[in-house]
């Protein structure tokens, strides 16, 4: 009896689990909206960091928000970025409910004379970052945009 009570009560905690996870990492959930939306801005701003990078192997100092709106939330979404060790560190809003205050660090390397940006690392949940960087292969302007 108490076999069949434990394995029923862990098939039902996988259950919840998988339920949980297909939730939180939907596209259509607002925070897997915001990372993406704000790594799409970040790109946009990234082409004079990308060639600075390339030409000297640093980044400059820079301290920006990045204005993130989503067509379902009348909310304006404000994601700090700064420099720190010549990575750029993305920090979310507080009032951005699942990602509060998380963070992505982007790392610049240079692969075939174009900037790659790894974003494997920060305290971000990594199943709320786009495939590429929960895969480890990082973003490009040239594959995000073209």
């Amino acid at each position: 009896m108490n076999k069949n009570l434990m394995i029923f009560v862990g098939v039902c905690a996988l259950i919840v689990g998988g339920i949980s996870y297909s939730y939180y990492s939907s596209p259509e959930q607002p925070s897997v909206q915001i990372v993406d939306k704000a790594l799409d801005e970040f790109m946009r701003l990234a082409i004079p960091l990308e060639q600075t990078f390339i030409e000297t192997q640093s980044i400059t100092k820079i301290d920006k928000s990045l204005s993130v709106k989503l067509s379902s939330d009348p909310i304006n979404y404000l994601v700090t970025m700064t420099v720190v060790s010549n990575k750029v560190l993305l920090t979310f809003p507080d009032d951005a409910t699942l990602i509060a205050g998380k963070t992505v660090l982007m790392e610049p390397q240079i692969k075939d004379n174009k900037v790659l940006w790894k974003c494997i690392n920060g305290s971000l949940l990594v199943r709320l970052r786009p495939r590429d960087c929960r895969l480890g292969n990082g973003l490009s302007r040239h594959s995000r945009f073209d």
